[in-house]
């Protein structure tokens, strides 16, 4: 194996990590506000809503690309070179990937656009753009053509 591919993967699972990490500070902060009398909304300095906002483009990116690349009903390519002969331990480390940035997602959308839509501007506008790349990832790996 190359060792730019091993880079890569260090590298977006870094990415990974500050984006899960990032939101859930952000969803547990917006919890806490929602239990605490007086306490309307939450209001994120401009540095953590930039590396936010980069980040997630930079991981959600990822996702939509490789679904892309994908033959609908196989596990996602990473090494499009091997087609589905990826080893086991490749496709379970794209699906811990997947996995991750889903629930990541899943839970700016809920509970920022569906529980607590008013505390967090930011995390709202990360739930509703997640599911939108979220719906284009589907679009991309189902082949689904809309005309």
């Amino acid at each position: 194996m190359k060792y730019n591919y091993i880079i890569g993967g260090m590298l977006a699972y870094i990415l990974l990590a500050l984006y899960t990490g990032l939101i859930v500070h952000i969803i547990i902060k917006v919890i806490k506000c929602s239990g605490v009398p007086g306490c309307e909304t939450i209001v994120l300095h401009s540095g953590l809503i930039y590396v936010l906002t980069t980040v997630s483009g930079l991981v959600s990116a990822l996702v939509v690309s490789r679904m892309t690349i994908t033959t609908p009903g196989s596990d996602p390519s990473v090494f499009r070179q091997l087609g589905n002969n990826q080893p086991l331990i490749v496709n379970f480390i794209v699906w811990c990937y997947l996995v991750i940035w889903t629930f990541t997602g899943l839970g700016a959308l809920v509970v920022g656009v569906i529980i607590f839509p008013d505390i967090c501007k930011s995390l709202s506008d990360i739930g509703t753009t997640w599911l939108g790349l979220a719906v284009a990832a589907g679009y991309a790996y189902f082949n689904i053509d809309t005309k």
